[in-house]
């Protein structure tokens, strides 16, 4: 039994990092989303402008700006329940800006992430990294879920 169990125990650890090699995203840069990205982001600008009298301007700084903004959004979306078709837009143009940003400093290319469960947009950094800022945008203005964007930005320019 004792050895049944030794041998269940270097099984188990010898595949371990298995599942984990298979689930290596595969990055394809996409300049067609690059360019859209810049659109929503741009996008995003007049939207922040017309609705919250805020000012975006490409800077490292503007991030800071843009918590009052989803934390407005969330309490909407909490109050107003509005389907997702209806939050996609804001959140697609929140996340390019903060992408957009963070590529303006940091470099990165705009493309597809393919996990197994699909394709999923965002940033691959110089290092090879894989951001998600589209994804995070729309979860914070639904959730409400921590990191903020602020915090977020920080976390993306370590990697």
């Amino acid at each position: 039994m004792r050895q049944m169990k030794k041998m269940l125990w270097i099984l188990f650890v010898c595949l371990l990092p298995v599942p984990a090699l298979a689930e290596t995203p595969r990055f394809e840069a996409d300049e067609i989303l690059q360019a859209n990205a810049r659109k929503w982001a741009e996008e995003f600008i007049q939207f922040a402008a017309a609705k919250y009298d805020v000012e975006l301007d490409f800077s490292r700084q503007s991030i800071k700006y843009l918590d009052d903004i989803v934390n407005d959004l969330h309490a909407t979306y909490v109050s107003e329940s509005p389907p997702d078709e209806q939050v996609m837009p804001l959140s697609r143009g929140l996340g390019s800006y903060v992408a957009e940003v963070y590529r303006i400093f940091n470099g990165g290319k705009w493309g597809w992430f393919f996990h197994e469960d699909g394709g999923f947009p965002g940033v691959e950094t110089t290092t090879g990294s894989e951001l998600l800022p589209l994804e995070k945008a729309f979860d914070r203005i639904k959730t409400g879920a921590d990191p903020d964007i602020w915090e977020y930005y920080q976390q993306m320019t370590t990697y």
